[in-house]
């Protein structure tokens, strides 16, 4: 929605956006031209768990490490190809709890700003609008996947619930 309020074209999913290897296909989201660029950009969206195992100790004393972590691990998993390439890159990492990385923060920044000259509105204010949907998205995306595994436990006491679809039924 960002990337369509500030008129740049965003196309999904688009293959073989970045290289030739096979594999190699980052780009959510491609843009013909990013904000104030002429040349494409691809932007990849990674969403990282701080509590999972193998960062959380780090995740727990650092703000913001999940995300740091996410766009490391995109910049090494294309660096080879981006250096080929004649394509900016953005890797937009988002921490499960809703958090932003520094460039998903910094790109969501320079869009809301082109979106919000479009509409005459405040640059401020249409961050943390786009910031806002995104991060209830990621939270609700969340449950989504934690209802999805089957069971969700409820407060002490209470009987485990079995969740079928969209219905709930004690087990």
């Amino acid at each position: 929605m960002a990337c369509l309020d500030a008129a740049l074209e965003p196309k999904k999913e688009e293959k073989g956006t970045v290289g030739t290897k096979p594999g190699i296909i980052p780009g959510d989201v491609s843009l013909p031209r990013g904000v104030n660029e002429r040349r494409p950009r691809s932007i990849d969206v990674t969403i990282v768990n701080p509590q999972s195992a193998s960062i959380c100790q780090e995740a727990a004393i650092s703000q913001g490490y999940a995300a740091r972590k996410g766009e490391a691990t995109k910049y090494t998993k294309y660096a080879e190809e981006l250096q080929k390439n004649n394509r900016r890159f953005t890797a937009f990492a988002l921490e499960s709890m809703g958090g932003f990385g520094a460039e998903a923060r910094s790109f969501l920044w320079r869009v809301a700003a082109e979106a919000a000259d479009r509409a005459r509105r405040n640059k401020a204010e249409v961050f943390r609008d786009y910031a806002e949907r995104i991060s209830i998205q990621v939270v609700k995306g969340a449950a989504r996947a934690a209802i999805r595994r089957g069971t969700m436990l409820l407060p002490r006491g209470a009987e485990r619930l079995k969740i079928e679809g969209s219905k709930a039924e004690a087990a």
